[in-house]
């Protein structure tokens, strides 16, 4: 056994703990093959993939919580804690809700989704893979950014945002972490994972508590009952918020 197999194997040893696939796992259908895991957060693992078929790299989201979930080691197939079945449920569609809305949208700068499946027990869905950095990243490391280029990015993020609104969606979660440049200048906004949709009347379509990201979300998110009536300007408060960011790297 060669030193590269060796070590693939000790990562697959560390990642199985976390409960996480192991690399060069293939999902649906032989479609996708694990290359290394990008992130994992509370509800879900992030997978950087090879599409079989073309050979381009995708990302892959994975719903998996490690307090609610367990892996089985040998067949990969997850299984959640009795105790947890219901609170469980709303997240299962909540996940399976922040694949659909992303597919529904059409836009050069939103990031795009391939296929959403069911496997292992548990849901996935495929995404276009950014090459490049957050925005958050991109300051923390350059500074801040000057007048001019700021006021042409933050344009290109509100006609994102425009285009968003006219779905009568609203992304609640624009950050500088959820904002993606890549190597070429595109910009990409990413993670619907707390977007709501709205009916043509203005009202919320789910009861589903919105979460807020503390810095950018206005004072209305942090209310209990959340954004109750549709309101462009929750998003566009935290678009200013992202705009003093890139201005004063604060």
């Amino acid at each position: 056994m060669n030193q590269e197999q060796t070590d693939v194997d000790i990562v697959n040893v560390i990642e199985q703990h976390d409960g996480r696939l192991p690399l060069g796992t293939v999902l649906h259908h032989g479609t996708y093959r694990i290359i290394k895991v990008l992130a994992q957060g509370g509800f879900g693992i992030t997978y950087l993939a090879e599409n079989k078929g073309n050979r381009q790299k995708v990302v892959i989201k994975e719903y998996y919580k490690k307090e609610w979930h367990k892996r089985d080691s040998t067949t990969s197939y997850v299984s959640k804690n009795v105790v947890t079945t219901n609170i469980e449920g709303k997240f299962r569609k909540k996940f399976k809700k922040e694949a659909h809305t992303i597919m529904r949208l059409n836009h050069p700068n939103i990031v795009k989704v391939f296929d959403f499946f069911e496997e292992n027990g548990t849901l996935y869905y495929s995404m276009e893979f950014i090459d490049g950095c957050s925005l958050s990243d991109f300051v923390k490391k350059n500074g801040s950014v000057s007048e001019n280029k700021c006021i042409s990015f933050i344009r290109v993020i509100a006609e994102t945002l425009g285009y968003i609104h006219s779905q009568n969606e609203l992304h609640l979660d624009i950050t500088p972490r959820n904002i993606m440049m890549t190597k070429d200048g595109m910009i990409k906004l990413i993670d619907f994972g707390v977007s709501k949709h709205y009916t043509e009347d203005g009202e919320q379509s789910t009861t589903t508590p919105v979460a807020h990201s503390d810095g950018y979300a206005p004072k209305e998110q942090y209310l209990s009952e959340g954004i109750i009536k549709f309101s462009p300007a929750t998003d566009v408060y935290a678009l200013a918020a992202t705009m003093y960011f890139m201005l004063t790297a604060t």
